[in-house]
């Protein structure tokens, strides 16, 4: 599995779980519903620049979701929120 496809399923659980639609999300990180499928399916990556974004609107605990970037080695450092 691609680390495109580890973020994604992260995401999607997280947005599943906060009962946050596609459309939801795209509109409150400013890009489109598309972008979110791509990123959930594998085909693409967030912009280091949302992940802020997505960590506060799907409500994941930071520490949670900085731990997984860096364990599936997306960010360098657990710094990147600081």
């Amino acid at each position: 599995m691609k680390d495109n496809e580890h973020l994604g399923i992260f995401i999607r659980k997280a947005r599943l779980k906060s009962k946050i639609t596609q459309r939801y999300l795209s509109r409150k990180l400013g890009c489109t519903s598309q972008f979110i499928a791509n990123w959930e399916r594998g085909a693409s990556r967030p912009p280091l620049n949302y992940l802020r974004k997505i960590q506060k609107t799907l409500k994941i605990p930071e520490e949670q979701f900085i731990s997984f970037l860096v364990k599936e080695s997306l960010i360098p450092y657990k710094n990147i929120f600081k």
